[in-house]
C-alpha cells in the first residue's frame, strides 16, 4: 500500500487528479488512515465539482469513511501486514 501511494503521489495526474485523489482516499482507508483519506476524497470531489462531474458516489465514500476505517481496524486484517500487501 505504502509502494501504491508513493507511485500515485509521483505522477502527473493531468485530468485524471481526481481519480488518483479518490485512489490515494482508497488507500488511506486501507492503511487506517483516516484523515488522509478524508483529505483525499474531499480534493476528488473539488475537481469533479469544478469539472461539472458527479460527485455522489465520493459524497458516500467521504460519509462514510468512519465506517470503512472502523471495519478494516475489526476485520482481522491488519492493513499494514506483509500478507495483506501482496494481495493487491
Amino acid at each position: 500500500l505504502e509502494q501504491a501511494s508513493a507511485l500515485i503521489n509521483l505522477q502527473d495526474k493531468g485530468e485524471f487528479a481526481a481519480g488518483y485523489d479518490e485512489l490515494l482516499g482508497d488507500i488511506s482507508i486501507r492503511q487506517g488512515n483516516v484523515e488522509a483519506a478524508r483529505d483525499a476524497y474531499q480534493q476528488a470531489i473539488n475537481k469533479m465539482r469544478a469539472d461539472g462531474r458527479d460527485v455522489v458516489t465520493l459524497e458516500l465514500k467521504l460519509n462514510n469513511i468512519g465506517q470503512a476505517s472502523h471495519s478494516v481496524r475489526h476485520s482481522g486484517l491488519d492493513p499494514e501486514s506483509s500478507q495483506n500487501k501482496h494481495s493487491l
